[in-house]
């Protein structure tokens, strides 16, 4: 078997949620042309180099990184 359900939920839920929150975060502006795939790459490129944060709640990790990478100009 492939991965156990758990598994296989697990990824396609996590990817709505970040897509989501980078659609409507406030202090994020996503450049034209950055892809969905390329903004969760970031996110969990972002969450595995802290491997000592990954208790943290994952939608405010993915804003952080999100807010690192894309933030606002003032």
């Amino acid at each position: 078997m492939a991965g156990s359900k758990k598994e296989m939920w697990g990824g396609p839920f996590c990817s709505g949620l970040i897509r989501g929150l980078a659609f409507k975060a406030k202090g994020v502006c996503i450049a034209p042309g950055v892809t969905g795939g390329q903004v969760i790459r970031v996110v969990v490129q972002y969450i595995d180099a802290r491997p000592a944060r990954m208790h943290e709640e994952f939608m405010e990790l993915a804003l952080e990184a999100m807010k690192a990478v894309w933030p606002c100009e003032r």
